[in-house]
């Protein structure tokens, strides 16, 4: 993705999304020229993001800021965005104002902008408008997959059109998910007696390994080619239309 993103032409990079700081304080050392500024809404993850970026010794070339994308206001425009992953959590209802606030960010004749998205195949992508899941309620309230063809039909209407082919991620997804999988089975006894030693009860310990181990199997399921596939993982990358 960072190789994508042709970072030897710009000098500014935004990050709408900026989880834990791992993709910002990656893009600092293999680009010392570029200055990142990476949004989030979480407490927790700016603090880590930001801890991270002074143990790696480039926190004077990333700016983390506590700050929702719909309300920032930058002094001027960025020659490159990247957000991963992020546009899963904005409700579909909302996804105007994601992809407008895109366009309002960027350079508009020489600005590129990478997504890595987990998609639905279009046809499957309305019946999620108004479908509860398990997924959507018990793990990302609000949660949202849209599909490669919305995506890049929101993209053009702002002038902006893909620059090369989608690189799917879907297999390595499941391959990642599965040892996620194996590896909570794994521990459970050892976490189980963790979080009793914190005053969780074994019903809720058991409640969550429950839920989350349905979840995963379902999104290795998901993801796995032989089995649909139901969902993508997607890099997409963007530039001016000519």
């Amino acid at each position: 993705l960072i190789r994508k993103l042709e970072l030897f032409g710009a000098k500014n990079l935004l990050e709408v999304g900026g989880g834990w700081g791992g993709l910002a304080v990656a893009i600092a050392k293999a680009a010392p020229h570029v200055h990142i500024t990476s949004l989030t809404v979480s407490h927790e993850q700016f603090l880590v993001a930001k801890r991270r970026a002074e143990e790696a010794g480039v926190a004077d070339r990333v700016t983390f800021l506590e700050q929702d994308y719909r309300k920032y206001e930058p002094e001027e425009k960025f020659d490159r965005i990247v957000s991963v992953e992020m546009i899963e959590a904005v409700d579909w209802r909302d996804l105007d104002t994601y992809f407008d606030k895109l366009a309002e960010f960027i350079d508009p004749e020489r600005g590129i902008i990478a997504l890595q998205a987990i998609t639905v195949p279009h046809h499957k992508e309305p019946s999620q408008h108004h479908r509860a899941s398990f997924a959507n309620v018990a793990i990302f309230p609000g949660g949202y997959l849209s599909s490669v063809r919305k995506i890049r039909q929101h993209m053009e209407r702002r002038g902006f059109g893909l620059a090369e082919k989608p690189t799917e991620m879907g297999p390595s997804y499941a391959l990642t998910l599965h040892e996620w999988l194996k590896n909570l089975a794994a521990h459970r006894p050892t976490l189980s007696e963790k979080w009793q030693a914190e005053g969780h009860s074994v019903e809720e310990i058991d409640r969550f390994y429950r839920g989350f181990g349905f979840y995963l199997a379902a999104c290795v399921a998901g993801f796995r080619p032989e089995t649909g596939p139901n969902m993508g993982g997607q890099q997409l990358v963007f530039k001016p239309a000519a």
